[in-house]
């Protein structure tokens, strides 16, 4: 290529996430190397696509605590399925946990049920308020600068 020491880096959050996913598989199909880290991806593939995905492109899903859209959609319907690796990022703490190789660890944000979903969880990634609601957030302040680095 034009810049062979350039590093592509793609990410994005909630459906953003899901493009980053699909940009970060077009490029390497056209024979770009891209790492990605993306937070409070929905389910993109179904099972079939997802194991594609985990066995060609390198990645990670960051997701926090109860956040409802990575669990959609669910697994019941057409068969959704999460690609790995899922960093799952606790409460309060902001601590990141590595999830297991299946993309659907029950011990990470699979672990919730419907009502124990909080909308204002996939408003929060690393401490950082996302979204045109950043600053409303409970106990969580408006940042402006970059956190990926």
């Amino acid at each position: 290529g034009l810049y062979p020491t350039y590093a592509v880096k793609v990410t994005g959050h909630s459906l953003g996430a899901a493009l980053a996913l699909l940009n970060g598989m077009a490029l390497l199909k056209e024979g770009v190397t891209s790492t990605m880290i993306n937070f409070g991806q929905p389910r993109v593939f179904d099972t079939t696509g997802a194991n594609f995905v985990m066995s060609k492109y390198s990645h990670y899903r960051v997701t926090h605590y109860q956040d409802p859209v990575p669990n959609i959609p669910t697994q019941a319907v057409l068969n959704f399925h999460h690609t790995a690796f899922e960093m799952f990022e606790n409460d309060a703490k902001n601590v990141l946990t590595q999830c297991d190789a299946t993309g659907e660890d029950p011990h990470c944000t699979d672990k919730w049920l419907a009502f124990q979903y909080n909308v204002d969880d996939h408003l929060v990634y690393l401490g950082m308020c996302l979204g045109t609601s950043c600053g409303t957030c409970p106990n969580i302040p408006a940042k402006t600068e970059s956190f990926l680095q």
